[in-house]
């Protein structure tokens, strides 16, 4: 009897350990990927697909509790480019958003969004400098909290947080909306140099504006992410102005199960939504962050009849040599392109400078193409006679 009731007693145990394995993997997956909820305010009704304070608003009447009180306060409505304490105060507040760990990625987008809608831009009032002497202050107090790092390091984590965030997105989800926005605000010596802020966003519906589906019904898998780095390198006890720069950004993968349509009626793939608001200064003179993480990043590609390639096409790098016709650049030119918003829109508002080949291509959008995609689909437009790595 005894060895009848061992021969039962073994299975058992290998019964239950295998469901503790799975109830684990089932946990541990279910953590690994955003959970699906319905949203109450749609990637539609949020910047860059509407105005900063369309935006705001429409968060802020909905959200009251928490972080969304401190954001929402009736001082942020209108912050000037010189008003040091609330800049301050705000990217104070993004950094609590940032490591808020008990916040949904949800909330995580729409306080990010209130922020940066409040954030000054080179549409913003010019306020009194009086102000910016408390920045100093706060602003230095600030630095000593944050881990230092290089400005090459941080672009780099801006490109690995960037490419996390878009590969959440969960296979079987047909339709996905995209948001990207960065911010930039610097001083030297106490005086506010030209800011830089960008915001894109994209949105891709298989299936758009189908009377079958109930928007309301949509449940969304969102992943999002906010980051930030700030500098000092002076700071001056008796006058309280600083040298350094307050950096940030948010970036957003929203999915979800566009609906097909009933009978096969409607037009497929043809939804596509792009918008790209450029809040810069005319007077920045440094990197455009965004355009270079939205070049870097592979972000989901649908197939589309008309992103075929031509057959028998030449390889882009065959083409810009056989032509002989493109025109050259130096390395000044290049730089000109960098510092100058206003020359590069004219020039070459979309660059693509691979280290490996010796052109550059130039477009006005790149469509729903990676670079690597645009320069094997495309001729070059400019060749170049300078070393990248050197000129950079």
């Amino acid at each position: 009897m005894k060895k009848q009731k061992g021969v039962f007693v073994i299975p058992g145990i290998i019964v239950i350990a295998v469901l503790v394995g799975i109830v684990a993997l089932v946990i541990f997956l279910g953590q690994r990927q955003p959970k699906a909820e319905k949203i109450p305010i749609t990637p539609s009704h949020l910047m860059p697909f509407v105005s900063a304070q369309e935006a705001r608003a429409t968060i802020c009447n909905l959200k009251k509790e928490g972080l969304f009180a401190q954001a929402c306060q009736s001082k942020f409505d209108v912050v000037g480019k010189e008003d040091g304490e609330k800049i301050t105060e705000l990217f104070t507040l993004l950094k609590e958003i940032q490591d808020d760990k008990n916040l949904s990625d949800y909330d995580r987008l729409l306080l990010s969004q209130v922020v940066f809608a409040s954030l000054p831009n080179k549409d913003s009032p010019q306020t009194s400098q009086s102000q910016s002497s408390l920045l100093g202050v706060a602003y230095a107090q600030e630095t000593n909290n944050n881990l230092i790092m290089s400005e090459e390091e941080f672009k780099e984590l801006m490109t690995s947080d960037l490419q996390g965030v878009v590969d959440s997105m969960p296979k079987g989800n047909n339709a996905w909306t995209i948001i990207v926005m960065v911010s930039k605000h610097s001083w030297v010596d106490g005086k506010r140099q030209p800011i830089y802020s960008k915001q894109w966003g994209k949105v891709y519906d298989p299936f758009p504006n189908n009377p079958n589906a109930n928007e309301g019904d949509i449940a969304y898998q969102v992943s999002s992410i906010v980051g930030s780095r700030a500098t000092s390198q002076k700071i001056y006890d008796d006058t309280f102005k600083s040298t350094g720069e307050m950096i940030t950004y948010s970036f957003t993968m929203m999915s979800w199960k566009s609906q097909e349509y009933a009978n096969g009626e409607g037009e497929s793939l043809e939804g596509f939504h792009q918008s790209e608001l450029n809040f810069s200064e005319e007077g920045y003179q440094g990197e455009d962050y965004l355009t270079r993480l939205i070049m870097s990043v592979k972000t989901p590609q649908p197939k589309l009849p008309s992103e075929e390639p031509d057959q028998g096409e030449p390889e882009a790098d065959e083409q810009g040599a056989q032509t002989g016709e493109l025109e050259t650049i130096t390395c000044e030119e290049y730089k000109s392109w960098q510092t100058s918003p206003k020359l590069r829109e004219k020039r070459c508002p979309a660059i693509v400078t691979p280290y490996d080949r010796r052109f550059i291509w130039c477009a006005e959008d790149f469509g729903d193409l990676t670079a690597d995609q645009y320069m094997e689909r495309h001729p070059p437009t400019y060749a170049r006679n300078f070393d990248l790595e050197e000129c950079n």
